[in-house]
């Protein structure tokens, strides 16, 4: 993750990557997160009701995530298993921005209290992607590591009583799924309580930010003090058969071998494409070029797809 810039005795700004399958009130949360901004354009609400706001990409937005302003920044992505956005692309982008963000948000509805595909996909690219380094038995890796992952409960407010106490028990399974049985990860409800929708138009619900913001203000705490130390969560490339295998079995690809091998090399250009983007963004013209290497004869139309939809709204920084 990211080892942010900071004044010595200031927390440091924070960037979330939000994920979920659709429907899970990705964008809803960052709509609100973002201080529910007049959109441009086409887009007239942040949220999954717009056909044509539906998330397709990785998008950056300002937002207030520890109760301060817009101060920090989230990162709202396509719902995983969306079929219109390439799983591969999906992968490599995700992969990239659990680099350099300070902490991972998988919404699950609390109308569905269980681990869906998508979060259960998550979870093992926490448990092998974060947890193989040299600092994964290290107790204050794991505790930031407990503050970084958070599983947000959504739409409380349509789910039954029962649904809402069942939650906990989601996070806890989340956290064994995760490699982190030990400390847990953190579980945040963000709903809109007893908000309801006016009757003369259309809105997208007000959400209570609050806990959610709290966490933040005590994170970015922690993030300051533990790097003064010399600690930072480091996330490390999951082998690309085993990353492919994972989403066969967890999303119901149903591929062959053949299939799987070939989704396995195309995540690989993904990888390499978005690692060339980055590094020439950040000026590393050599690491660049070996990317561009690898990536091939047709890199040159793939690097520049994901150059308009990933630096054009998010600029990583490590």
């Amino acid at each position: 993750m990211a080892e942010a810039a900071y004044a010595k005795g200031a927390a440091p700004n924070l960037t979330a990557i939000i994920i979920g399958e659709p429907g899970m009130g990705k964008s809803t949360l960052v709509y609100n997160l973002a201080g529910r901004p007049q959109l441009e354009g086409d887009r007239t609400q942040l949220d999954g009701t717009d056909a044509k706001g539906v998330t397709k990409t990785f998008e950056a937005f300002a937002v207030d995530l520890r109760g301060e302003g817009l101060e920090d920044n989230a990162l709202d992505t396509p719902g995983l298993g969306d079929q219109e956005v390439k799983l591969t692309k999906w992968l490599a982008l995700a992969e990239k921005c659990f680099e350099s963000v300070d902490a991972i948000i998988i919404c699950v509805s609390e109308t569905n209290p269980r681990i869906t595909m998508g979060a259960e996909l998550v979870s093992l690219m926490v448990a092998n992607g974060f947890l193989k380094n040299a600092n994964s038995d290290n107790p204050k890796y794991k505790s930031l590591m407990k503050n970084s992952i958070i599983l947000v409960g959504t739409k409380g407010n349509c789910a039954t009583k029962k649904m809402r106490r069942a939650m906990p028990g989601v996070a806890d399974l989340f956290a064994e799924k995760a490699g982190l049985k030990d400390v847990g990860v953190t579980y945040i409800p963000v709903d809109a309580g007893d908000w309801e929708e006016p009757d003369e138009y259309e809105e997208t619900p007000v959400l209570d930010l609050n806990k959610l913001q709290a966490h933040f203000r005590q994170l970015a705490n922690q993030v300051t003090q533990e790097q003064s130390r010399g600690l930072k969560i480091q996330y490390e490339q999951v082998d690309a058969t085993d990353l492919i295998g994972w989403a066969n079995d967890l999303l119901g690809l149903q591929l062959t071998d053949a299939q799987k091998r070939e989704m396995a090399r195309d995540l690989g250009f993904w990888r390499n494409a978005v690692g060339a983007v980055v590094n020439f963004a950040q000026g590393r013209w050599k690491v660049a070029s070996k990317n561009c290497a690898r990536v091939a004869n047709n890199v040159w139309g793939s690097i520049t797809e994901i150059f308009t939809s990933f630096t054009g709204d998010y600029a990583i920084e490590e």
